[in-house]
């Protein structure tokens, strides 16, 4: 799941007279280790919670908003039921 979040290359070629394409078959510089993996991506539960927690505290402060009764602008002794 965490490898969906490196962007691929855009554009790959292949040159076999390349000196470091030699060792493709018996280990290319290229692979990634899944430690390497992790340490550049964020974990995906961290991301979520935080879309959550934002929308969450959007969400509280719309319905605040809409629900607030502007008192100061009402005429005097005009009760709130």
């Amino acid at each position: 799941m965490r490898t969906a979040q490196i962007p691929p290359q855009r554009e790959s070629t292949w040159d076999e007279c390349d000196p470091k394409n030699y060792g493709y078959y018996g280990g290319s510089n290229d692979y990634r280790t899944p430690e390497e993996t992790v340490a550049q991506t964020v974990p995906s539960w961290f991301v979520g919670l935080a879309v959550q927690l934002a929308l969450t505290g959007l969400l509280l402060w719309w319905a605040w908003a809409r629900t607030r009764t502007p008192v100061r602008s009402l005429p005097r002794g005009t009760r709130i039921a």
